[in-house]
Order: C-alpha cells, then structure tokens, then sequence
C-alpha cells in the first residue's frame, strides 16, 4: 500500500533520491536528487534533472530571475543557456512545489555540480620571452623556467622545445626549466630563437582525447664572458679543441748601434697594438714589458702600446722585447 503524506511530512525526504514508495511505504509529493553532475558546453534544454512530483502538484523557482540559467519543463530542469565550468562550477537551484488542491507548498533546492570538460589551451604569460645568458654559463645551468597555465587546471602539463641549435634543452617533458645543453661561444653564435609548445594531453597518448596546445617563443640572446686574453693584431684565427685562439707573429724593427731613435720606434708589421679577445667586453689594453729591458734601453707607453727608445744600444745583437697586455 502506498502513503501520500501532507508536505511537511514529505519534506523530511528530499535530502536523497526518493522512490515511490520508499523503504517505509511512504510516497514523497515532490522529491529530486539532492545534488545531481552536469558537463559544461552543453546543449540548451538539455534536461539537468528530473523532479518526482505527485499528481496535482505544480513547480515553480522559488525566486523570480530573469537571467535564471534554467528553466523547468513540466517535471524536468532543463538548461536555458550553455554553462562554462571556468565561469562558475556549482549552482543551487531553489523550487517551489505547490499543491494545487490545498495551495500548500514545499521548498526543494538540488545543487547543480558543473564538471569540468577540456575546452581551454595552456597559456603562457609572455610571448616572447627575453633571456641573457653569459657564453661561459656552465653546462646543466637553469636560465628560466617557463611554465604555462591551463584554465581546466588538469594534473600535469606536457612541453617539448624546437630549436635549430642544441645550445638548450627542457630538463624534462613536464618540467619546463631551460637549461644550457653545450658550451655556448658568444662569437659563433650571439642570438637564438626557441619555440616552447605546452600541450594538455601526455605527448605520446593515442586514444581521441580531446588535445589543446599553447605556443611562446623564447629569444636567447648570449653574451661575451672574459673568458679570452687580447689578441696581437694583426693575428690569424684558429679553432683549437673548439676554442678560438689568434696566433700573431710578432713585431721587428731596428736600431743602429750608439744611436738613440727618435720618436715612436718604427716596427713591422705595423705599430704595436692589441684588441681583447672578447670582443663583446672589449675591455681597455694596457701594455708593459714583461721581459727583455733590462738595460732600460726603452719605454712602452701603457695606453698606447708605442715604444720609444731612452738612449742608444752600446751592444750588438738582438734584442728581445716581451710585452704583456
């Protein structure tokens, strides 16, 4: 046998899904799950939920509102709009049952749980990004993490990095902490451009998942370190074991014996003169004799590298002048 009880005996039962009749023969008015899942990026007049109601009982929301995002059809609520999880995750929605005989009237709230579907791309919060790295960073330093958002918030975030070069690389596939891959030389290469891709999905999944990706450019710019002593000029380039080294002959010149030289002492190839090896520092030379003026036969001129005599050579032979800059 089933029971119809008065409302306010019914209400006691709309906190869980009610059947007719229930374990106690009892036959709720107007009863709903009390918390019921629905995805985001539905249809509008998709049904949400359907309401348990008794003959000669009417639905109405509670509250009059204009921009009520659902609306009830008969004894279903159905969605008036479609719904965005990052805009709002839950909804308590307020009914009114009336029972048309007696205008009694018992209130019913189901909660409406949005879930959360993969419709947003990660997000970089730059594009591009700017970084400068000295050319003697060691191999395996981090120059920068560059990690991405997602507006679903999934558990991991999966990178991958395109680069012409094999300066830089990703410590890992879900860590994207940049990190110097080889030795870097500031006069091979001073400039250069990465492309970091995020993706949502693992890089290797096969199923039909949906998948969005976001994309940022890192410009690398590298820097001179002082990592190179001056270079003689004029001086020929060579590449040893990777390192750029500029080999210079030398200077020559001549005095005559019990004569002092007037003026700057005339050399060959050309006038005493250096330039740092770091070109991108190119720090000031000064010049001094390391070696070979014992006699003071000369002076070098610390700014200018000129050499100038002090008085005659009284010894024939030659003599050899080491400089150091």
């Amino acid at each position: 046998m089933c029971i119809t009880l008065p409302f306010y005996q019914a209400a006691l039962s709309t906190s869980r899904r009610e059947v007719c009749p229930d374990e106690n023969g009892v036959c709720p008015v107007c009863a709903a799950d009390r918390s019921v899942q629905f995805s985001e990026n539905n249809t509008v007049g998709e049904v949400v939920a359907n309401i348990s109601v008794q003959s000669g009982v009417t639905l109405r929301f509670s509250k009059e509102n204009s921009d009520n995002p659902f609306r009830l059809e008969g004894n279903q609520l159905v969605a008036a709009r479609v719904f965005d999880y990052e805009e709002k995750t839950n909804y308590d929605v307020e009914i009114t049952c009336i029972e048309t005989a007696t205008g009694s009237q018992l209130p019913l709230v189901i909660v409406v749980l949005l879930i959360n579907v993969n419709d947003n791309p990660p997000v970089f919060d730059q594009n591009p990004y700017y970084v400068r790295v000295s050319e003697i960073t060691p191999v395996g330093t981090s120059v920068g993490r560059f990690a991405a958002t997602d507006l679903d918030k999934p558990s991991q975030l999966y990178y991958t990095l395109i680069s012409k070069t094999n300066f830089f690389k990703l410590r890992s596939p879900t860590v994207p902490d940049l990190l110097v891959e080889t030795v870097l030389d500031y006069d091979k290469v001073n400039n250069v451009q990465l492309v970091l891709y995020a993706q949502d999905t693992p890089l290797t999944a096969k199923d039909n998942t949906a998948s969005f990706t976001g994309t940022t450019t890192i410009l690398v710019t590298i820097l001179d370190g002082d990592n190179r002593p001056p270079w003689f000029q004029p001086c020929t380039k060579h590449d040893v074991g990777g390192a750029l080294v500029c080999q210079s002959a030398g200077y020559t010149g001549r005095v005559v014996l019990n004569e002092q030289e007037t003026g700057v002492l005339p050399l060959k190839p050309g006038p005493l003169y250096a330039i740092d090896g770091d070109s991108g520092i190119n720090e000031e030379i000064m010049y001094s004799f390391l070696s070979g003026n014992d006699a003071g036969l000369f002076e070098i001129n610390p700014n200018t590298g000129n050499i100038s005599m002090l008085k005659p050579a009284n010894v024939l032979g030659n003599i050899s002048l080491t400089v150091l800059e």
